[in-house]
């Protein structure tokens, strides 16, 4: 899609959900609005990270879609185009189940909720679980994990939640007088190993080259390629994507023995 076509697409969508002008969106979304007025008028390349940020304010659209609807993956074969657009849509996803499980972790006390920590979650939760409807759940950890699991690719609700959990977290802090309740632990069992970062490393530069050339990139026209500044944030905004997939598989494939944390 050249920038210009992809200028009308995203001026198109911000108004069909609900921002009128471009002013709206960018006090939402903290983009400045000059950014947004380039990038619509067709003269400005949206970067990743802006499109990462629109995906938030533009749903049902996924910073996957964006970044394909933007021209960003032009040129790869369909199966790594595939592939890379499977590892955005998984990542968005699990960036957010996975810090809600750490706040959730950080809130529990072998395997469960204190008292004054059970009281702070039900001040916030109770009325998200009962404007669904759900009169019946059960305060402990596991069960409220379980919950997330299930709700699946619901990105809205979940934020809903992790606010709330924060929220919470917040209100045990002050209660308790601690500085930094999310102090780094141990590193779980799905983190991000050696051998994973030579995987890692390996995929990236397949799919990076399949981009270089004169196949690089469309946004602008046929000639146009990707400057060495714009390869970096591709680079750098896939590879980040693939170390949270890299983590989902590791987190739903390692058996429970191994799982550690």
């Amino acid at each position: 899609m050249s920038g210009k076509n992809f200028g009308e697409f995203l001026k198109e969508v911000r108004k069909r959900y609900g921002y009128k002008t471009q002013k709206q969106l960018a006090d939402s979304s903290g983009i400045s609005q000059t950014t947004l007025s380039r990038i619509e008028a067709g003269i400005q390349r949206p970067q990743p990270e802006t499109l990462r940020i629109l995906a938030e304010h533009l749903r049902p659209y996924t910073y996957g879609e964006l970044m394909e609807e933007a021209g960003y993956f032009e040129g790869l074969p369909s199966e790594d185009k595939e592939f890379v657009m499977d590892l955005f849509s998984e990542s968005e996803t699990y960036e957010l189940d996975r810090n809600i499980s750490i706040i959730i972790d950080k809130m529990t006390t072998n395997n469960s909720f204190d008292a004054v920590t059970l009281t702070f979650l039900k001040t916030e939760l109770t009325p998200l679980f009962e404007s669904e409807g759900w009169d019946d759940i059960e305060f402990d950890p596991a069960h409220i994990k379980q919950l997330i699991i299930e709700l699946d690719s619901n990105i809205e609700y979940k934020k809903l939640i992790h606010n709330a959990l924060l929220r919470a977290m917040n209100l045990l802090q002050n209660h308790k007088g601690k500085k930094d309740i999310l102090s780094e632990t141990k590193a779980p069992y799905y983190a991000i190993n050696k051998k994973d970062e030579r995987d890692i490393a390996r995929d990236l530069e397949r799919l990076m080259n399949g981009l270089d050339g004169k196949h690089a990139i469309g946004f602008y026209g046929e000639d146009m390629e990707l400057d060495e500044e714009e390869r970096e944030l591709l680079k750098a905004s896939m590879e980040q994507t693939m170390r949270l997939a890299k983590q989902l598989a590791k987190k739903k494939f390692t058996p429970k023995k191994y799982r550690k944390e």
